[in-house]
């Protein structure tokens, strides 16, 4: 027996912002009740992927296939299960949106075919027509939060925790609120805990919280480590796979990450990186909130893999032809299954067509606007995709996490393995020293002297992390510092040498006059001595930089000072520039020297 439900939806919003929604199949599935289940991805001989699920319908256990979803972004996706073991044959889902005044119209599609009798009973006592209604309540609900954040949908409200737990809750929120990192987000954090979905538990990323509570993503990175700290959440470190953008992993200690590391649903080996795909997540400890990462709701949807714009089934010697309209921008060209990359830097008008061969991608002549053509020119069914080529910008990488305060703080014992090292594509680095301090000791005495190096630390501290960095190390008197974006370095800087007469007052001693160097590029991140450190080059330029400081001022490396952020902050500044012969380096090192605006 075959059931189909349809449905349609006008929305007040454009297509660009009911399409996250329309997609979002985990957490309709959720809703409806579809079930949880655990997927086994086993690769075939020609190094595609087969993805066989198993779960329960009521009491009746299933098993089907997961075929690829097949999606235009902003337009139109579909996709079918076809089950092997169970009450139905299959289950087929269409969603399509087009403009519509000044909003949108969304048309659904469902299918149920029945395998048995029990699949038969189900459809005609009206569980397929429930399953439908599900669907529609939650689209409904998930909009009317549109544009607002709202509460979650009704059919996903309420605690997920028992009284006992939320009493926890409340004392771990009132711990974290009493200390530094708290910012007023930690009831926010235990409310999104105890009521979010199951699918927003596995792997929650402080950034996307950031955005939803309008707050600052530093002071939400923060909590989320203090969370961690008290009990509230656990931490999980993941490789981030380049093609699908999932995560592999799930290691609770920095310590723990490979190298490298296979992507079971792409079929491929990638390296650790950094800068790119190690990635910081959370997820609620499991005496709060137990979650098994293990099953999922829906594997292959497309809110898995938003960088994707297009994606289409094509049979051998299939052509097709795809309504939309892609900006200009850099693209790659691919199969879902193993083979070639083809990368476009598209400026507009046609878009080349997109030819998948037996173990090769090719881009040939372009299309008219406002059509992208397909061509399968294999033996083989292949599923042809477009993609952003830009990185995930809602993560947490290691080595931006790394060069926050809160995190040397919180967490100390997370650090590379000792003799590993990991490459830092960018990171900017500040070391500071103090003019004079072998005749402040010898003025007023070793005791009185440590005591006020001491409260320059703390100084120093405050003023680092409150502009998005870390204090790595201090040597003697001096300071090493990093910071994850150059902008921040400078501003911490010129904050420094701006409030470092305050800090002077403050002590009513001697007066410190503090000389800061700073300087950015690659550098390598190591374990020393039990600490999470950097050695290379950069950071030997960034200490000879602050060598050239005649304190009172702030010595950046020309590149540094160069940096399109750093030039914005600098206009208006006075400052002069000049080169040095600096020790290590055969060329004289240029620089710009500047003081804090008075």
């Amino acid at each position: 027996m075959r059931q189909e439900f349809t449905m349609d939806f006008h929305f007040d919003h454009s297509p660009e912002v009911i399409w996250p929604l329309m997609i979002d199949s985990p957490r309709s599935n959720e809703a409806t009740g579809f079930p949880r289940h655990e997927a086994t991805q086993t690769p075939r001989p020609d190094g595609s992927v087969e993805r066989i699920a198993r779960g329960k319908f009521g009491p009746f256990p299933s098993e089907w296939e997961e075929f690829p979803w097949e999606w235009v972004e902003q337009h139109k996706m579909r996709n079918i299960r076809r089950f092997r073991k169970g009450i139905f044959d299959n289950i087929t889902a269409l969603f399509e949106l087009a403009p519509e005044g000044d909003g949108c119209h969304m048309h659904a599609e469902f299918s149920m075919e029945s395998s048995n009798l029990f699949g038969t009973l189900f459809l005609l006592f009206g569980g397929g027509t429930n399953l439908a209604r599900k669907v529609e309540t939650f689209i409904a609900a998930n909009v009317s939060n549109v544009p607002d954040n709202g509460p979650l949908p009704a059919a996903l409200a309420g605690d997920k925790v028992s009284p006992a737990v939320r009493s926890r809750l409340t004392q771990l929120v009132a711990e974290i609120e009493g200390g530094t990192y708290g910012h007023n987000l930690a009831r926010l954090l235990a409310e999104f805990i105890a009521t979010g979905s199951d699918v927003d538990m596995n792997r929650i990323r402080p950034l996307e919280l950031a955005q939803k509570w309008d707050a600052e993503p530093r002071k939400t990175i923060e909590l989320c480590l203090e969370a961690v700290r008290v009990g509230i959440l656990g931490m999980r470190w993941d490789l981030i796979c380049p093609r699908c953008r999932g995560g592999e992993g799930a290691l609770p200690d920095l310590a723990a990450l490979p190298e490298g590391i296979h992507c079971p649903s792409c079929n491929i080996d990638y390296q650790r990186d950094f800068s790119a795909n190690v990635e910081l997540s959370f997820h609620p400890a499991p005496a709060i909130r137990p979650i098994n990462r293990d099953e999922n709701f829906c594997l292959m949807s497309p809110a898995h893999t938003p960088h994707v714009l297009l994606q289409k089934i094509l049979e051998p010697g299939e052509k097709a032809q795809v309504d939309i309209d892609i900006a200009p921008g850099a693209y790659d060209l691919r199969t879902l299954e193993p083979g070639g990359v083809v990368t476009v830097d598209y400026e507009g008008g046609g878009f080349p067509e997109v030819i998948a061969g037996e173990s090769d991608m090719r881009a040939d002549e372009k299309a008219k606007s406002g059509i992208v053509a397909l061509r399968n020119d294999s033996n083989k069914r292949l599923t042809l995709l477009i993609e952003r080529r830009e990185w995930l910008d809602n993560i947490v990488t290691a080595d931006k996490v790394t060069t926050l305060q809160a995190f040397r703080d919180l967490c100390g014992n997370q650090v590379l393995r000792a003799g590993d090292d990991a490459a830092i594509e960018h990171i900017v680095l500040m070391f500071s020293d103090l003019r004079g301090s072998t005749a402040l000791y010898n003025r007023i005495g070793d005791g009185p002297a440590y005591h006020l190096v001491r409260e320059h630390f703390a100084f120093l501290v405050g003023e680092v992390r409150e502009h998005n960095g870390a204090i790595i190390k201090t040597i003697g008197d001096a300071v090493m510092a990093a910071f994850g974006e150059p902008a921040d370095a400078v501003r911490a800087m010129l904050s420094i040498q701006s409030h470092i007469a305050t800090f002077n007052a403050s002590q009513e001693k001697e007066e410190l006059v503090i000389k800061l160097g700073g300087h950015a590029g690659r550098t390598i991140a190591v374990n020393l001595n039990g600490r999470l450190d950097y050695f290379g080059v950069t950071v030997n330029l960034a200490a000879r930089l602050q060598q050239e400081s005649a304190g009172g001022d702030v010595v950046l490396s020309q590149s540094l000072a160069d940096d399109p952020a750093v030039d914005a902050l600098l206009e208006g500044m006075q400052f002069e520039t000049g080169a040095a012969q600096m020790k290590g380096f055969d060329e004289p090192v240029a620089y710009t020297r500047l003081r804090s605006p008075a």
